[in-house]
């Protein structure tokens, strides 16, 4: 682990930092620290993949989240981590999937440089 990125979620629907440089081949733990009321998760992959997971957990907000080697959800005043490993140079989005989260712009970048 080269380093620990921490970045809080909030419920005005954002993330601090929503851009955090990385190198690439670089093997980070990223802690999501959840400052709000509300779930939030953080979920890594390109934007159409987002949209879509976004989409299902609008048409089944009970299904499990949070345990997929990409995401992690965090309750309330929690926090929660994933440890990811960067590729080739590039923009990795993330966002948080919540229903209405990532429209409302609970979203960030990762640049890979």
């Amino acid at each position: 682990m080269s380093q620990t990125i921490r970045i809080l979620a909030d419920d005005k629907m954002r993330f601090t930092p929503d851009v955090v440089h990385v190198k690439p081949g670089e093997t980070v733990r990223i802690v999501v620290v959840n400052q709000g009321r509300t779930r939030h998760e953080l979920t890594i992959g390109i934007q159409s993949e987002l949209e879509e997971h976004a989409k299902m957990m609008a048409a089944m907000p009970d299904m499990p989240n949070g345990q997929e080697p990409n995401m992690v959800a965090v309750a309330p005043q929690g926090q929660g981590e994933l440890i990811w490993r960067f590729g080739k140079p590039g923009t990795v989005p993330f966002a948080c999937t919540m229903p209405g989260h990532m429209q409302r712009g609970m979203i960030g970048r990762f640049i890979v440089d």
